[in-house]
């Protein structure tokens, strides 16, 4: 079982939310994309909130900026396939 911070499996979307702090290391992008894909192969949407400097995985990601990770970022950017934080 994967442990996305927001599931809504009506629609079948998972919200990650990646800060740099425990995701920053080569492993953990190796990680966060492979569990990305494997999710997307399931049938879900997967989208990211990755607090830059982290790069984007997929294209529904957001990025916000170091320090300010809130939860309004996704509420702002629900459903939209183009969002700036």
């Amino acid at each position: 079982m994967f442990d996305g911070k927001a599931i809504r499996a009506s629609q079948q979307l998972i919200v990650e939310y990646d800060s740099y702090y425990w995701h920053k290391s080569a492993d953990a992008l190796t990680q966060d994309k492979r569990k990305t894909k494997v999710l997307e192969e399931a049938g879900w949407t997967v989208l990211r909130v990755r607090e830059e400097p982290l790069p984007k995985i997929g294209s529904l990601d957001i990025q916000v900026r170091k320090g300010q990770f809130k939860r309004r970022a996704i509420e702002r950017c629900y459903g939209s396939k183009k969002c700036s934080v």
